[in-house]
């Protein structure tokens, strides 16, 4: 927008460069701060040291499918199915008419930057990374919504039969039911209920029981490992409602060995939230027989809370 605009004159404004740092040092300094807690503790997101990848490579911009899902997931949670045919003509009256620049910048751009968070953006768990499209969906829709009214209205209701717009008219009407009965089975989608609440319940218990300044292990159902790349396993809720501190334990490392390196380095209690990670790993479960005792209301009730004995 700034080249079509100020061509490259735009590099001696200083208000650009101005406007620039306010958005991006906040988040520098941010993930700068998230460096050091991955260095101390090991909970990351991967963007300056440790964690998952995120970022697209040509297994994923080669794969068809990754394209697929990307259509899927605009089409479901950005357009609720209905929206597509007003975008579809909004966005093609803004080529012909090379007007406004930024339904057309954006369209092009948003794609790119999908490809770069390939591996979250064609998950529909990283649906958060499709938020960016939405402004500009929702201009060219009205755009096109827009269009298909004022075509019906210079008809006129008598002429209407006749006109090669009653088609249009007629299918925009179905796509606005179709999105209104779409976005209320959504409601329905397990991605709309809560997850949080026993988080937040086993996150309030750790913080009565656990004296304030203990290091704590929380177990987590994410694998260290996914489809063969690192995997962002941490899990951030009880550490936060707790506030207490500590290393997350990915499911594939529910084991002795690595609960006891954890002990050694100063974990003092293990959370389990999940009665499945305790049950599906019976060699840890008789480590903290014998090393620890339960003082929550325990993995059954989707808290045990265990206290490691004096090494």
């Amino acid at each position: 927008l700034l080249v079509a605009r100020h061509r490259l004159s735009f590099l001696k404004m200083w208000q650009i460069w101005v406007f620039a740092a306010i958005c991006l040092l906040p988040g520098v300094v941010w993930y700068l701060h998230a460096r050091n807690l991955y260095l101390t503790y090991g909970n990351t997101f991967g963007v300056f040291s440790g964690g998952d990848s995120k970022f697209g490579n040509f297994s994923y911009w080669l794969n068809p499918s990754f394209y697929r899902n990307l259509i899927a997931l605009e089409t479901r949670w950005i357009f609720a199915v209905g929206g597509l045919l007003f975008f579809a003509i909004g966005f093609i009256l803004a080529l012909r008419r090379r007007h406004p620049l930024l339904l057309i910048f954006g369209t092009i751009t948003t794609p790119i930057y999908y490809m770069i968070v390939a591996r979250y953006a064609q998950e529909e768990w990283g649906i958060q990374y499709h938020i960016y499209f939405a402004p500009f969906a929702a201009l060219g829709t009205g755009i096109g919504l827009s269009w298909i009214v004022l075509k019906l209205r210079q008809v006129g209701w008598p002429d209407l039969r006749r006109s090669p717009y009653a088609l249009a008219g007629v299918a925009g009407g179905a796509a606005l039911l179709a999105a209104l009965i779409w976005t209320v089975y959504m409601g329905q989608s397990s991605l709309y209920r809560p997850s949080g609440p026993n988080m937040l319940t086993c996150g309030t218990r750790v913080n009565a029981l656990v004296p304030e300044g203990s290091l704590i292990i929380v177990s987590t159902t994410s694998e260290s490992i996914q489809d063969g790349v690192p995997n962002n396993y941490q899990e951030p809720d009880i550490f936060f409602y707790s506030d207490r501190y500590g290393w997350s334990l990915p499911s594939d490392w529910h084991t002795p060995e690595r609960v006891e390196a954890y002990r050694q380095e100063g974990a003092s209690f293990l959370v389990i939230p999940d009665p499945t990670l305790y049950e599906d790993n019976p060699a840890l479960a008789s480590y903290l027989l014998e090393n620890a005792r339960q003082i929550g209301p325990g993995p059954e009730e989707g808290c045990g809370i265990y206290q490691f004995s004096p090494s």
